[in-house]
């Protein structure tokens, strides 16, 4: 017996995809920029970790729900009212961040580097500013 199941990153885009794919170009640009190797472990996690949280049941009934809606299956109301009943809960990036957080606490053994990982998932939908606002 086997099964099958598909997780999404964004509509019509597999999340295992964009994982893949992000990395692919991660370290593409890492390699140009030669930064230091120190980092590169790290950087890793990161490419790989970013958008983990969107496995979770709340982000993939939401970016069905953003499917639907682009598709015409769904209006406005209906799209509004699935929001506001996922709430926060849809939000992706601090549980990857989190999951980033441990991985690189057990694997790189060093706790500035898991506080760098965790900072940079939960902000790579937006600008890095300060952490008073995290």
């Amino acid at each position: 017996m086997s099964y099958s199941f598909k997780l999404w990153s964004h509509p019509e885009k597999l999340l295992k995809d964009h994982i893949s794919n992000v990395y692919k170009n991660g370290k593409l640009l890492y390699s140009k920029l030669k930064l230091d190797p120190k980092f590169e472990n790290l950087l890793d996690l990161c490419l790989l970790l970013h958008d983990i949280g969107k496995a979770s049941t709340y982000f993939q009934k939401y970016i069905h729900g953003i499917d639907q809606f682009s598709k015409g299956n769904i209006d406005e109301t209906q799209l509004a009212e699935l929001k506001y009943q996922l709430g926060k809960r849809k939000n992706h990036a601090r549980f990857s961040a989190i999951w980033t957080f441990i991985a690189a606490k057990q694997r790189l053994k060093n706790p500035v580097y898991s506080l760098i990982g965790f900072i940079t998932v939960l902000r790579h939908h937006g600008h890095f500013t300060n952490l008073e606002e995290m």
